[in-house]
């Protein structure tokens, strides 16, 4: 039986991203080790992949809070400048369609604010609890 360290090297390089015959070849590990080794440790492998897409994410300023901060200034900016403009010229049915995506918009960011709470959720809509079990 293959030591420990064998199967964190698998399971760091599989979430790399390295091919199982580059992994064989440096283990000195079957192909078919491999795969069972590969379903044996799935959740850490997915887990380190997510961890390293964290960590390119954190680098790179792209956490999800910076990408929606960055999206909001757009938007603004966005919206700004179509505040600006004279729509008269805007076919009819380009003009419905803006409607349409607007309506659903404004009845995504309408949604009632849903709080937390420890056994339930409380919904300041209705002034209700709706509780969980």
């Amino acid at each position: 039986m293959l030591d420990t360290q064998s199967h964190t090297t698998f399971v760091t390089m599989r979430a790399q991203g390295h091919s199982y015959s580059k992994i064989a070849e440096q283990l000195d590990v079957s192909k078919p080790t491999l795969i069972k080794w590969s379903r044996e440790h799935a959740v850490e492998i997915e887990n380190l992949k997510a961890i390293g897409i964290e960590a390119i994410y954190v680098q790179h300023k792209a956490t999800a809070q910076a990408r929606a901060e960055r999206l909001a200034l757009l938007l603004a900016k966005t919206y700004d400048e179509i505040l600006k403009r004279d729509l008269t010229s805007t076919p009819t049915d380009k003009l419905f369609v803006m409607f349409a995506k607007l309506c659903e918009m404004t009845s995504t960011e309408m949604s009632c604010l849903k709080l937390q709470e420890t056994k339930g959720v409380f919904d300041a809509e209705t002034d209700t609890h709706k509780w969980s079990l």
